[in-house]
């Protein structure tokens, strides 16, 4: 992960594949593990373009450095968020409190 407090990720490869990016900025070495199919990525996507620092990874990085990489049967699923947001990218589905997620 790339975050001035350390934090961990990991991926299971299992049927199907599950992937959790914790507090980060993006890294391109990610791209290695999010090209599986139907693979659900939970991610913290709290960065937002008006942050004066960056030190999460926003919806743009995902849209702009993993999305084009993907299988189109990718699900990301953002937490970790400042506000309720909807994504109008297909492959982003932003977490609301309630909801529940089976992998």
């Amino acid at each position: 992960m790339n975050h001035f407090i350390e934090t961990y990720g990991f991926k299971i490869n299992d049927h199907p594949p599950f992937a959790y990016l914790a507090d980060t900025l993006w890294k391109q070495d990610f791209l290695h593990y999010l090209q599986d199919e139907n693979l659900t990525v939970l991610a913290d996507l709290n960065g937002e373009e008006s942050d004066k620092v960056k030190v999460h990874m926003s919806e743009n990085d995902i849209s702009e450095f993993a999305i084009p990489f993907m299988s189109q049967s990718a699900t990301i699923l953002g937490t970790h968020l400042k506000k309720n947001k909807v994504s109008s990218i297909k492959q982003i589905k932003y977490v609301h409190p309630g909801e529940t997620y089976s992998i």
